[in-house]
This record gives structure tokens, sequence and C-alpha cells, in this order.
């Protein structure tokens, strides 16, 4: 998307009509607008995002008519509002004009729903209107809002980039990943009703069985609700980078403070020491547990077995017999008519007597080898009961002794936290930093709870999907759809390899460009990390290892202008995708750069810095600068300008643009 103009009517100071041309010669590509402060500089760029998106961020923005056109109305008169772009797309001359009417009505000025159209130019030169319901999607497709104040940059207002939302979405829109994406979503898979591969498998003949009808839409539903965890998921993952982040500032600003080091340190080891000590009593506590679920028989059974101790000590028993010598042995020797050792019965008549006489010490007739053998029972029982109880009560003392431990070092941390909460600079950060641990504690706790969520509903679905196969029987029918099905997934996988491996590189791309970027705008060592939301944030390497750094608002400035020159950039590119031999284009837009104040609060080095840049990164800029700031920016860019404007203040409620 380039640029060509902007005509402006009766738009907040802008009486009148006034145009603006802007510079489209890729050698000369800049565009200024000079202009001080309240001359109406950030007007102008709330112009593009009321015209692309009907949007403004300025003081009053139900009232966008000038006001001296609003003071000469009479009742019953009316006046327009309009904001009209030109621009090219795809080598696609656009018009985008959006337009409200106000009238006056009994002393009072209100203006109507705004309305837009848009239209373009056709080979043959004839404009070819859009239908107006399709109209926001065009522009979607042109320059996504999630991404539209990169490109129409306001410095002075702009939040932090690194604390903005997920930003993928938007970012394959703008590089060309979105067809391949769109491609991914519109095939779908089994588990999603409404695309390709879920149709087809929906007509397939289920013989009438409405148990695979009903695990079908059990599959598919459990689906939907996976993938809206999915997006739940990116959003705490966010969250809680954004959390840990704010944590570490925090940490890092306690600890180099000199009046709270000591205290600070003694707190992070007694919170070290209570995180061990706690993992220990957990571990312990888990032992007794498997002593109490192995032994517990054991140990209910004691005050029974000591009773029959009792009963049994002082009976007279006859403990003539071998211990575990049953009668039944004994009777299936004599029958075998040999001994064990050999000797054979017929031989000796005495030998059958002796083992006779044994019989009579043999339970039933004689019970004293019972009895003697349940009383070595007994002691063996006591004797693991009393080792078993004795370790128990070891770890039991174990996990007293370490949870009175644990207790007075949450009171030692308790101490120090209100100790460093009174200090008079750092006890706000502490307060902070504790409302932060909160913070995250409750948002992993929700993260927990989606990802067993997810878990048990993934299960379920599996299950369906078994149920559904097992049920859905392959008639002629379902042997054509089972083959469109493969054809289909085949080329669902093709597309996703493809999307994950150009994604990666774009990212990583993107990364070495805004670091290649921030390097020249920034004299110092930090670099420039992207996730995979796109968020920024600079980390300083510090023996061996990264560490998310605190930002100045100057330093951030020139942050993020290295990531929208980083993006801009990569957006010139082409992503081709080959297939074997074939190759497709899937070549994104170049894209230009409107900002407001782009020098607002940075220092004389850093002016020339971004100067020289932001036209070799962008193949259009469009700046408007206050003049103080023009005379560090004009040596270096003076070559590049291609257009120049002046705005000129008329009154406070008017401005007037007038080339240079």
């Amino acid at each position: 998307m380039l640029l060509k103009s902007l005509r402006l009517l009766n738009f907040r100071q802008y009486e009148g009509s006034q145009r603006v041309e802007f510079s489209v010669d890729s050698d000369k590509n800049v565009t200024v607008i000079l202009g001080d402060n309240t001359f109406g500089k950030t007007t102008l760029l709330q112009a593009f995002n009321w015209c692309f998106y009907g949007k403004v961020n300025l003081l009053n923005p139900e009232m966008l008519l000038n006001y001296d056109v609003a003071d000469r109305m009479g009742n019953g008169e009316t006046a327009d509002v309009e904001v009209e772009i030109e621009l090219v797309h795809n080598n696609r001359l656009y018009s985008l004009l959006r337009k409200q009417t106000y009238s006056k009505i009994g002393g009072n000025v209100r203006g109507d729903a705004p309305t837009k159209k848009m239209s373009f130019l056709k080979p043959d030169g004839q404009s070819e209107p859009i239908n107006p319901g399709k109209v926001d999607e065009v522009i979607k497709s042109i320059l996504p809002e999630d991404l539209s104040s990169y490109f129409f940059f306001d410095t002075e207002r702009v939040a932090s980039v690194s604390a903005r939302k997920d930003l993928s979405s938007s970012v394959k829109d703008l590089v060309g990943l979105s067809v391949l994406y769109n491609a991914i979503k519109h095939l779908g898979d089994k588990s999603h009703k409404r695309s390709v591969i879920g149709k087809l498998y929906d007509s397939m003949d289920q013989d009438g069985d409405e148990r695979a009808a009903q695990a079908l839409r059990i599959m598919q539903d459990a689906t939907d609700r996976c993938d809206e965890i999915k997006n739940q998921l990116v959003e705490c993952d966010g969250e809680l980078e954004q959390l840990s982040a704010q944590k570490a500032q925090l940490d890092e600003k306690l600890r180099d403070n000199e009046d709270t080091k000591a205290l600070q340190a003694k707190k992070m080891k007694l919170e070290a020491d209570v995180s061990r000590d706690e993992a220990a009593v957990e571990r312990t506590k888990s032992l007794l547990r498997n002593d109490f679920s192995d032994n517990s028989l054991r140990y209910f059974v004691v005050p029974l077995v000591n009773k029959a101790e009792l009963l049994l000590k002082d009976a007279e028993l006859d403990d003539k017999g071998i211990k575990d010598l049953t009668k039944p042995a004994l009777e299936e020797i004599l029958e075998r008519g040999v001994c064990i050792c050999g000797l054979k019965f017929s031989e000796h008549a005495d030998a059958v007597e002796h083992i006779k006489t044994e019989m009579r010490y043999c339970p039933p007739e004689s019970i004293g080898n019972a009895v003697k053998n349940f009383r070595g029972d007994i002691v063996n029982l006591a004797g693991d009961i009393n080792r078993i109880l004795a370790s128990m009560n070891d770890r039991k003392a174990n996990v007293y002794t370490t949870s009175q431990r644990i207790d007075q070092a949450h009171d030692d941390i308790d101490s120090l936290s209100s100790k460093i909460e009174e200090l008079p600079d750092l006890g706000r950060y502490e307060a902070a930093r504790n409302d932060v641990k909160r913070q995250i504690r409750k948002k992993a706790s929700q993260r927990d709870a989606l990802m067993r969520e997810d878990g048990a509903l993934k299960a379920k679905a599996e299950k369906a999907r078994k149920t559904y196969e097992l049920f859905s029987v392959a008639s002629n029918k379902n042997k054509k759809i089972i083959l469109y099905i493969r054809y289909a997934e085949a080329i669902s996988q093709w597309l996703n390899e493809t999307y994950s491996e150009k994604e990666s590189e774009i990212r990583e791309t993107l990364q070495e460009r805004v670091n290649t970027i921030f390097e020249k705008m920034y004299h110092g060592k930090r670099r420039v990390v992207i996730d995979a939301n796109y968020q920024v944030n600079l980390v300083t390497d510090l023996n061996g290892t990264s560490k998310m750094t605190g930002e100045s608002e100057g330093l951030n400035r020139v942050k993020n202008f290295a990531f929208i020159a980083g993006l801009v950039s990569i957006a010139k590119d082409k992503v081709v995708t080959k297939l074997g031999k074939q190759e497709y284009d899937l070549s994104s837009e170049p894209y230009p750069l409107v900002m407001d104040a782009p020098f607002s609060n940075t220092d004389e080095t850093h002016i020339a810095n971004i100067s020289k840049e932001l036209p070799m990164a962008s193949e259009q800029v469009i700046m408007f600068v206050m003049n103080k700031d023009w005379r560090y920016a004009k040596p270096v860019l003076e070559g590049r300008v291609g257009a120049s404007y002046v705005l000129s203040k008329i009154s406070e409620q008017h401005s007037e643009l007038k080339e240079a």
C-alpha cells in the first residue's frame, strides 16, 4: 500500500477543502509536513484513522466538524465532514471516502452516523464501486486495524510495543501468510464440522446409526471448545509473560537499591529456603501416606494379636511336633509306602509306627504346633509394626520441625517485606511486586485449569472418534468420500508444514532486521527479542544469561521505531513456497510510515540515526515534524524529500496546509 493523496473537508481545524499529494518516488520517498504544537499535526494523523476505521483519538471525538463552520450554521442547516484517501494496493488505485453530515437543530449541532464508500480504478479507466458490505473486509485485507497504529504512528501517544496484545494474526496478514492460514482453516479437519474435511466426514453414510452421529457431534463440540481453550491459553501465556517481565523489572529495581540490597537478598534466600522446605514436607508426607497405605492392616490388627498373645501366654502346650508339618502330608507318605529318605515301609514295620505316633502331634489331633507357630508370627509382626511406627514417627517429627521452620520463615519474610515497604522510595515497588506475584499465581492457576479441561476434552474427542469410526460402515458412497478426505488431508498436511516453516522463518528474519536497525539507531549493548505473539522486549546479556531490562521513554521510542522499520521492511519481501518444481508466490505489499512528531523527546544523535534508517526501511515515509526537530533531521533527510508542506495556524479552530 502506497498513499497517493489525502483530502480533508471541514475536518476539525481544516476548514473547507484541503488536499495533500504524497511523494511516491522510490528515490525521494519522504513527505515532510512542518508545523509546531497545536497546528494540527495530530489531527492529520487521526484523519487517516477515521477514514480507514471510523475511530479518532482526539478530545471530543463526537464533534469532528470545524468549530467555525458549526458556529456559522443556522437552525435547520447542514454541513459535511469528509476525509478521502487515494492509495495504491496490489497495483490497483483505490479511493476511500468517509463522510459525516452535521445538522443544527435548536441551536445544537449533532452529527449523523458516518457513511463510507470505496471504489477502485479498472484497467479501462472506469471507476468500479465496492459493495458497501465488503468495504471493511477490503480495508482489513489492505491494512488490519491491529497493525494500523504501527503505520499511522502517534509518537507521543502510542503505548509500548511490548505491552500490546497478540499481533501474530495481523503480522501474518501483513506478510502474506494469511493465504496459507485461510486455506488451512478452510480445509480444517474431521473435528470441525464447518470445514471442508469436517463436512466430508459429516456426509458419510452412517447407516442410520444414531450412536455414530452422536459420537461425531461430541467430537466436533469437544474440538471447538479445545480451539477456544487454545486461544485462551495464548492470552494467558501472553499475560503471564508480561507479569513476569513486570516482576523482573521490580526485582531489579529492588536489588539495585543500596538501602534494600541486604534485606532483599535475605528475603530471597528465605523464599528459596521455604520453597525447598515445602517440597521436602510434601515428599515426607507422601512417604507417610505410602507407609500407612501399605501397613494399615498390620497396624489395626495389633490389639487383636495382643489379646491372643495374652490368652496363649500360660497355655500348656505339647510342642513335640515338627513346625508346619501336617497330618495329610504324613498320610500321603504312608500311602506311597516309601519314606522321603527312601526306606520301604514293607521291610520296616516299626517306621510306620513312628509316623503314626508323629500324626498325634499334628492338628487337629494336636494344636500345639499351630500355637507355637502363631506365637512366632506374633513376635515377627510386633517387630515389623514397631519398626514401621518408629519410621512414621521420625517422618512425622520431621514434618513438624520443617513446618515450624517454614512458618518462622514466612514470619521473617513478612517482617522483611514490611521493612522494605516502609523505605521511602521503594516501598511501592515491593507492594507492586507482591501484587504482581498474586496476579501470576491467579493466572497460572487459571492456565492449569484450562490445560486440565483441554486434556479431558481431547480424550473425550478421541474416544468419540473411535466410536464414530466403529459405527460408520464404509458403503460405496463412503469409499468415494474417504478418497476425497485423503486428498484433502494430504493437502492440509502440506499446507501446515509449509505454514509452520515460513512463519518461523519470518519471525526469525523480523527479529534479525529489527536488531540490525536497532543497533544502528541506538548506541548501546541491548538487543531486541520478539516472542511467538510478536511482542517486543529488550534484553541485556549479563554473565552469559539474557535478562529483560527496564526502558526509559527515549529508549522505548527507539525500540518502537526499530520494530516498525523492521515490520515495513519485511512486508516488502516475497514469501515464496516450493512444492516439488512448482513455486507459489505469496508476495506481500510495501507499506508506508505515517508519523506524528517522530523525533519528540529524542536527542540529536538518535534523530540523525532514525532519519537515516527509516527511509531505507520503508518505501514511503510521511512525517509531521516540528521545526525545532527538523533542523537536526534536515541534513540527513533533505536528499530523500520528494514533497514538503507547511502548516499555518490561522486561529485555534483553523489551520491551512500549503506546499513549501
